[in-house]
């Protein structure tokens, strides 16, 4: 299944076990976000996403979203 959050610009690729997710940063650049175990409930922007990278360990228990 593909969803599109408009409000945070990023695109969700969901199959049976995983997720893939994409977005646009404020200057339109596209950015990977997530690659991994499938996520049920995702509400986070590209800035969010790349802030938590950046200013944590990025364990994924620790994704914004709940991990299925």
């Amino acid at each position: 299944m593909i969803t599109y959050q408009e409000e945070q610009k990023v695109f969700y690729l969901h199959t049976k076990n995983t997720t893939y997710a994409f977005g646009f940063m404020t200057d339109f650049a596209l950015v990977h976000l997530y690659y991994g175990k499938r996520l049920e409930e995702v509400s986070f922007s590209a800035e969010d996403y790349l802030h938590f990278i950046r200013n944590s360990s990025a364990n994924e228990g620790d994704m914004p979203g709940k991990i299925s």
